[in-house]
């Protein structure tokens, strides 16, 4: 027994600073200067040399006492990116491309950020007459590409979650399932989300992407 992240959290250490993500209140905090108080060990658990900072974040519901938990495995560093020339797109394409735009703005609007990481950890893609496994990463890669060609003239916009979310929509409907990623930098703050497959980024850049610490990947 120790002190741990609380289920509905995670976390990253930048530099001095530490990053949390509340994903049951939406919320990130970055507490500057936080690593000179706590550390990450390779169990998950945390080391903590300041008894009243520690009961400051249990009170904050960042941290709990308990065993360890098993936490989601992080991307390795992305270091290219998709290249789209050479695909062709067609009508069944843009039909589905079309459904997962829609739902992927519909799920924006009426979920809750909690629900929406939710119905994508559950959702399980459709099958295909082979996986994406067996059909391997260039095929998805391919796909990923269709995609990026079409995404212009979809009927809804948004940020970066909704930009990454009706993509990952269409994909598993291929039977393929991409990482959903969500980074976060310092000075200045901020938080982003893509798709990566391997070391590949699917909706973004390599030079966009590098600037931030993955922080939660589904």
């Amino acid at each position: 027994m120790g002190l741990v992240l609380s289920d509905h959290v995670h976390a990253v250490a930048i530099d001095a600073d530490v990053v949390f993500l509340d994903v049951h209140a939406d919320v990130y905090y970055c507490l500057v200067g936080a690593g000179e108080v706590m550390a990450f060990s390779s169990d998950g658990s945390l080391i903590m040399n300041d008894p009243r900072a520690a009961d400051a974040l249990i009170e904050a519901g960042l941290l709990t006492v308990g065993d360890p938990r098993r936490t989601l495995a992080l991307p390795p560093r992305a270091t290219r990116g998709l290249v789209s020339r050479g695909v062709g797109v067609t009508p069944a394409r843009v039909a589905r491309a079309w459904r997962a735009n829609l739902r992927a703005a519909a799920a924006v609007e009426a979920l809750s950020f909690a629900q929406l990481i939710d119905l994508v950890s559950q959702d399980a893609p459709s099958l295909n007459a082979m996986t994406a496994e067996r059909i391997g990463a260039s095929a998805l890669e391919r796909e990923a590409a269709r995609f990026a060609r079409q995404a212009a003239w979809l009927p809804r916009d948004g940020v970066c979650l909704m930009r990454s979310l009706q993509q990952l929509f269409y994909l598993r409907a291929y039977g393929f399932r991409p990482n959903w990623v969500f980074g976060v930098r310092t000075w200045p703050f901020q938080a982003h989300c893509w798709l990566q497959a391997g070391t590949t980024v699917l909706d973004d850049t390599v030079e966009h992407v590098s600037a931030y610490a993955p922080i939660l990947a589904i």
